[in-house]
């Protein structure tokens, strides 16, 4: 009972991660169809609908980043290339859709944390709430520095200044400065390095979905050179392994990104409780 159902934000988190974990229009066209056709089927067997609508979502926000990245099987067509917004082969593509991880990265952090002061009482330590929010955002900047090679923007320091000054002083506001100081120290030591890897972890999004399409684009190539039959098989069997790599994926990296890096800046303990509604206390 203690806990959030952060349900909203991990189903709208998630469509996003999905989209550009298996990021191929093409792919997404198949497991749409594959889920209408078999919805029937499945459902009768026991299966949530809810389940399948889910999925449903997913795979049509993944048809349109593919879209928006003129992706499928592989293939950048020249006739779809008028709805491309960003070519992910190109190195300012590619370096985009890095910063774009980084960004979406400290917005899924930044919800977390607000989710967290909403959910607790306004009292001082609120004030380091809102300092580890500045602090996520003055170390998306350092990420920025350090992976994409980015100029430190006149903003960091301050920031990191002032989100420092209200997480010592305010994580445990006391009239005794030693005992205040000291946990709040304590407090940056232990978490300010597991912000750079949170934001940097994020960046799997866009390393798995550029993984499939150079896997996507190597088994045209080898299709391309072998004969016909040979070659529709190498197409089906690869896409097809391909497809299942990134349907493993939403949820090796998708729903971890939901379930540990979000989790742990809301404040989620996934202790649990029995549900005992009529017991006497």
């Amino acid at each position: 009972y203690r806990e959030a159902d952060i349900s909203p934000s991990f189903f709208i988190f998630l469509i996003v991660f999905t989209a550009m974990l298996i990021g191929d229009g093409g792919y997404a066209l198949v497991c749409l169809f594959a889920c209408l056709v078999s919805y029937k089927f499945i459902t009768r067997k026991g299966i949530p609908p809810k389940f399948l609508d889910l999925f449903i979502i997913l795979f049509i926000g993944t048809l349109v980043f593919g879209v928006f990245t003129n992706t499928y099987f592989g293939f950048q067509p020249s006739i779809t290339k008028f709805f491309m917004w960003v070519d992910p082969n190109s190195e300012v593509g590619a370096t985009l859709l890095k910063r774009f991880c980084f960004y979406l990265g400290a917005v899924h952090l930044s919800v977390g944390r607000i989710w967290k002061i909403k959910r607790n009482p306004i009292t001082l330590s609120t004030l380091s709430e809102v300092g580890w929010i500045i602090f996520t955002w003055a170390m998306l900047d350092l990420v920025n520095v350090l992976v994409l090679s980015d100029l430190g923007p006149a903003r960091m320091v301050p920031m990191f200044i002032v989100s420092l000054i209200l997480v010592i002083f305010f994580t445990a506001p006391s009239w005794n400065p030693i005992s205040c100081i000291g946990q709040g120290i304590g407090a940056v030591a232990l978490s300010a390095a597991s912000f750079l890897s949170d934001i940097i972890s994020y960046i799997r999004l866009w390393a798995v979905g550029y993984a499939g399409g150079m896997l996507a684009s190597s088994f045209n190539d080898l299709a391309r050179i072998a004969p016909f039959a040979i070659g529709v098989l190498i197409l089906i069997l690869g896409h097809g392994v391909n497809i299942i790599l990134g349907l493993v994926a939403i949820f090796v990296h998708g729903v971890r990104l939901n379930l540990l890096e979000f989790s742990n800046h809301i404040g989620m303990e996934w202790s649990g409780r029995n549900y005992d509604p009529f017991r006497k206390s």
